[in-house]
Parts: C-alpha cells; sequence; structure tokens
C-alpha cells in the first residue's frame, strides 16, 4: 500500500484527524473515554494505512507456518486506538492501562464505535479485569508478532541460553520483520505530516537533520563485557570452583553503552577512588546502561536563523542495537522518506555518520539518490586528501594546485590552535576563490567536467599559466604567485576541464562550503534543531528517557511503544504551533529614534545644524567641510 496520497486528500485528511483540545488537555485516569474520541482516534489509525499491512503480514504468516488459529476479540484496530488514546492523554502504555479502558473507562457509545459493545462484564471485578488483561496482552502481542525478527523467551537467560536463542534466529526472518517494523513506524509518523493544513505542510521545503538516541531498556540485568577483536563475551570463573559466574540477561537484543555521568556521582567517584600508589584508579567518566538505539531523523528549517512555516516534526525512524547497522537504518529511512514523495533539500550528521561509515555503505547511495549532505569531519578527514588530475581535495572540495599552502592547511592549523578564529574564518573564504568550477550540469551517472578557477570570464584567481579572458570582470582577483606553481603543469592546468566521476572524493562531499559561516549556521541549526527534539522526547510527556514507562519486553515491542510515543509528540508540537500563530501578536511600538538624537546631542545632529546655519548666510563662501565628514 502507497503512503502517497494525492495533495487535495491530505488537506481533508487535517480536518478529520486533527482535534487541538484533543492534544492539549488530557482526560485524566478515571474519566470516561466517549465515542469522539474513539472516532478521533480510529480516523487516524486508518488514515495511517497501517491496518491492512497488519492484516497481510498476519495472514503471510500463517500460510509459511502453515497454520492458524482462533482470532482475536479485540482486534488491531482496537488495540491501537485506545494505545493512540492513551498516549494523547498521558497515560503509560502499560497493559494494565489498557485493559482500565476496556473495561471500564469507555463509554456505552464508546464501546459501540471501538467494537466491543458484545464483550459483556460479568459484574464481578476481579474476573472482569482479569479477562480484559488476558485479551488485551494476547491481542497486542499478536500484532507486534507481526513485526517481531527478534524472537526470544521473555525470561532471563545466560550466555549459553542467549547463544543459542541467538543461533536459531532465521537472518531472512529477522530482515523481513525489520521492514515491516520500519515501514509501520513510518506509516504511523506519515499520518502526522499529513494531518496539517496544506500552508504549514508545504513550508517544510525538504530538510532533515539525523541522529541517534539511546533509549534505556526496561531491564538493566547486564552480559559481560565483549572483547574488542572477537566481539564475543569474555566471562569470569569462580577461582574456587572454576565455573563460569552466571550472568542473567533478559534484553538480549540490547547493548552496553556509555552513559554520561551527573557531576554528583562523579564526584562520588573521584572521592571514593583508591588512595594507593599503585591502586587501580576508577574513571569517573561514563556509566554503561543497557540500551537500544533510536534513529530519528527530523524536518528542520530550510533558512537556518528564519523561524520556519512548520513545526520541527519527526518524520521517519527506526529502532535497533547501538553501534549496529546505523548506515542500514539510515538509508531505510531516506528510502522511506523519498517513497512517500517529499522531496529532500539536505541531510545533516554528525561526525559519527560521516567518518565512522564505508564510502559504500552511506556516501555513495546517497550520491545515488541525490540527497546533499551537511557534515563535519573527523581530524583525520581534514586538510589535504588526495586530489585528482592536479587538483587538490580538501574537506569537500578539490582547488588549484597553486593554492597558498595556508589556505589548505587552514581547518588542521585551527584545530592546534595556531590561528585564531577570525583567522581561519578569512582564509576559508578566501580559499573559495581557488576552487574548481563546474563547467557544465552533472550528467545522468553524476559525472561532471570541472574547470581551473583562472579560466573563462568567470574567473576568480589570476593565474600565469592562464590568459586573461577578454570577458573577465574587472573586480580585483587574487594573484596565483609563481613561487606556487607545480613543478609542471598537470590536466587541470592544461585543459580545457577535467571530467570528475561521481564518486570521486565522495567520502568528504558536501553540500557547503566547509568552514564557511553558511555552513556553520547550518550545521549548528540543524544538529541543534535534532538535540532539542531528542530532549523534549525524554523530559516531556512522552517520558522516553524513563524505561519504567515501557515494560513490554524485546525490542519490537519497544518499537510499538516508542512509536506510539513519536506519533504523539508529533500531534503535540503541531498543537503547540497552531495555537503559536492564532495567538496575537502584540503591536511593535514606533521608533522614537534615539535619545541624544531627539535631544540635540548627536553630534551629527549639531553639524547639520550649523552647515544649515552657514547654508543661509548667501554673502559669505560655502563651508570649509572636512573630509571625513
Amino acid at each position: 500500500m502507497s503512503l502517497t496520497q494525492p495533495e487535495e486528500l491530505q488537506d481533508e485528511l487535517f480536518s478529520v484527524l486533527f482535534d487541538e483540545d484533543s492534544i492539549t488537555s488530557g482526560s485524566g485516569k478515571t474519566t470516561k473515554f466517549t465515542a469522539q474520541d474513539v472516532e478521533l482516534a480510529g480516523r487516524r489509525i486508518d488514515a495511517a494505512g497501517v491496518l491492512p499491512k497488519i492484516a497481510e503480514w498476519r495472514a503471510e504468516d500463517r500460510y509459511m507456518k502453515r497454520g492458524g488459529g482462533r482470532p482475536s476479540l479485540l482486534d488491531d484496530r482496537a488495540i491501537l486506538i485506545v494505545s493512540l488514546m492513551l498516549m494523547v492523554e498521558g497515560s503509560r502504555l502499560f497493559v494494565t492501562e489498557m485493559r482500565n479502558v476496556f473495561h471500564y473507562r469507555l463509554t456505552d457509545d464508546a464501546r459501540v464505535a471501538l467494537g466491543v459493545a458484545g464483550i459483556i462484564n460479568t459484574g464481578e471485578h476481579h474476573k472482569d479485569a482479569d479477562g480484559w488483561y488476558h485479551r488485551v496482552w494476547r491481542s497486542l502481542h499478536s500484532m507486534i508478532d507481526t513485526w517481531d525478527g527478534w524472537p526470544a523467551p521473555k525470561v532471563l537467560l545466560n550466555r549459553e541460553e542467549r547463544a543459542e536463542v541467538m543461533s536459531l534466529r532465521d537472518k531472512n526472518m529477522t530482515k523481513r520483520k525489520l521492514e515491516r517494523s520500519r515501514w509501520f513506524t513510518n506509516a504511523m509518523l506519515e499520518m502526522t505530516i499529513k494531518a496539517q493544513p496544506r500552508d504549514i505542510r508545504r513550508a517544510w521545503k525538504g530538510a532533515i537533520s539525523a541522529d541517534q538516541t539511546t533509549v534505556k531498556a526496561p531491564s538493566q540485568k547486564k552480559r559481560w563485557r565483549r572483547d574488542e577483536k572477537t566481539r564475543q563475551e569474555v566471562p569470569k570463573y569462580n577461582l574456587k570452583t572454576r565455573e563460569e559466574i552466571a550472568k542473567w540477561v533478559m534484553e538480549i537484543d540490547a547493548d552496553l553503552y556509555p552513559i554520561d555521568k551527573s557531576a554528583e556521582q562523579k564526584d562520588h567517584d573521584a572521592a571514593t577512588a583508591p588512595s594507593a600508589p599503585n591502586a587501580k584508579k576508577r574513571s569517573p567518566g561514563y556509566k554503561w546502561e543497557l540500551t537500544y538505539m533510536a534513529n530519528l531523523f527530523i524536518q528542520v528549517a530550510e533558512q537556518p536563523g528564519v523561524a520556519p512555516g512548520h513545526p520541527q516534526l519527526i518524520i521517519a525512524a527506526s529502532l535497533g542495537t547501538p553501534n549496529k547497522d546505523t548506515a542500514e537504518h539510515t538509508l531505510a529511512a531516506i528510502v522511506s522518506v523519498k517513497e512517500r514523495g517529499h522531496h529532500i533539500s539536505r541531510l545533516t550528521v554528525d561526525r559519527g555518520y560521516n567518518g565512522g561509515m564505508k564510502a559504500e555503505d552511506f556516501h555513495i547511495p546517497m550520491k545515488a539518490m541525490n540527497v546533499p549532505l551537511v557534515v563535519d569531519y573527523k581530524v583525520t578527514q581534514k586538510g589535504i586528501k588526495g586530489g585528482k588530475g592536479g587538483a587538490i581535495q580538501v574537506e569537500g572540495a578539490h582547488y588549484c594546485p597553486a593554492t597558498p599552502k595556508q589556505l589548505l592547511e587552514a581547518t588542521p592549523e585551527m584545530d592546534q590552535q595556531l590561528i585564531d578564529f577570525h583567522t581561519y574564518r578569512a582564509r576559508i573564504e578566501e580559499r573559495r576563490n581557488y576552487r574548481l568550477k563546474p563547467k557544465e550540469k552533472p550528467d545522468e551517472q553524476g559525472n561532471q567536467p570541472m574547470m581551473c578557477p583562472a579560466f573563462g570570464p568567470t574567473a576568480t584567481v589570476e593565474c600565469p599559466w592562464r590568459e586573461k579572458h577578454p570577458k573577465s570582470s574587472a573586480k580585483p582577483k587574487a594573484v596565483i604567485l609563481k613561487r606556487n606553481l607545480p613543478a609542471k603543469p598537470d590536466r587541470i592546468c592544461k585543459q580545457v576541464s577535467v571530467s570528475f566521476h561521481a564518486l570521486d572524493g565522495v567520502e568528504h562531499d558536501q553540500l557547503l562550503h566547509y568552514g564557511s559561516d553558511e555552513w556553520a549556521r547550518t550545521y549548528a541549526h540543524d544538529r541543534n534543531s535534532m538535540e532539542s527534539m531528542n530532549e523534549y522526547l525524554k523530559d516531556g510527556p512522552e517520558d522516553l528517557r524513563n524505561s519504567a514507562s515501557r515494560r513490554l519486553r524485546g525490542m519490537a515491542a519497544q518499537q510499538y511503544l516508542i512509536t506510539m510515543m513519536l506519533v504523539t509528540a508529533n500531534l503535540r508540537k503541531i498543537a503547540r504551533f497552531i495555537l503559536e500563530q492564532k495567538r496575537p501578536r502584540p503591536k511593535s511600538k514606533p521608533k522614537e529614534g534615539r535619545r541624544r538624537d531627539r535631544l540635540g546631542m548627536s553630534a551629527y545632529v549639531r553639524w547639520r545644524e550649523r552647515v544649515e546655519a552657514v547654508e543661509t548666510l548667501p554673502d559669505l563662501p560655502p563651508p570649509d567641510i572636512p573630509q571625513q565628514i
């Protein structure tokens, strides 16, 4: 089923999918949900288009297993609607909370609208509560199982048992269900994107920022540390019995991740560290948590510093294991965004993406999909890094071979504090003049001919080896010194142009001139927007930081919970944005000018008065006004 819909149909979705009051206020945990609540949540779930897909996946799985079973009394739609209603009101998405909704928090009309009016309570509270709990649990996990590619018993497992569970998993099944889990999450998020008025939806022009954020696992029973080379757990043994000390773990698909300690914890560690000369010091910097890793992609403003005409929403997401398959998660998200019909004008990522992935896993696919990158570089990526045809490659661009060395090495010198920031920025701007120029637009394969910066009417430098073009502008240009010229001219100095392949320097390629003011503002804005979103998710109403609010076990169940959190976070941001737009703005006071001007204290005013006074004397020559005035 395609997630792309006509623009006119998307416009209609706002009026039926969005109700500001349902986002900005909650009903509490004991009040009744009405038929209107059920209908609004139902319209949202239906608009996401996930129900037909889940039914298709379940039928496919039953065919593969050659089995079946009695259908659940609670269908997928009822489970999704109740989940969304609970998240919207700010409740925890516990099975007990869902049970309470079905048990006693629905009005009679709401029970009819939800399709559960036929399930009659007996009147015995505990019996009915237990019955609803088991119905909810079975129906919820029946749905989650359709994208659960990481089956494992929900019990504590030792090292050998964990290894056995991992070995029994079917890699093809895991891959297939991973794709399903991503599709479900992105379809739900796309519903929130469509739930905006047309003018707000169109205000976003395609800029995306991506990052990962840790999601603490509900259970913190940790495995043994892994060997850095073999990536296998290194167990410890009882010195007396020689038996392995058992390490019991429940969240076997989560992994250890270093979390920055609080200042109080660091002070405590430093104070309690061994003081003996040969004692092993404790590191006060980090503690290790068992976490999952959420891959988030948000919409950001196209022009940094200008208030966007849209809320910055999460447009794609997935859940994985820390330090595993990051490139795959990123590519899958970008493919999903493009398949949903969205244009991507840029993707901003940090050094962990740009310097931590192989070109064939990240940079080349992004280039093939025509997704421009805005990136920062690791220390090993800065400065001169190869070249082609005599041109020198430096931080995402190719330059004239006679570019002054201090311009090429500006970034490493800045990192080593050999130059100050203003000198660095001046050198980066001067370096633009020596950058190669495109002769033509890239062809269908992405290949593009590039010219010497001293060639043609648009030359930005003057070179002894290039004759000045007769139509070249008279604007002063940088002059290449003979001592900076190479020993003999290479192709870029002899030919009109040199053809650069789409993959030449692809691991360093990016949209903006690295180090420039434009790059710095864009990169900082996009990264800060991402950090702001992370903080909102973790400390806002969704409370993502609190693992106690996510009690379901396993990565597939955690993906479901996090998906519902991201959906309601988007809806809250839309509501806040619309309310801010409707809020009347105070009228600005008329400018009265500077006080010293109004009181005649300005030197310019006094000088002007003297000049005007002199000009009223026709018999005198014009005043001798100083040149600086």
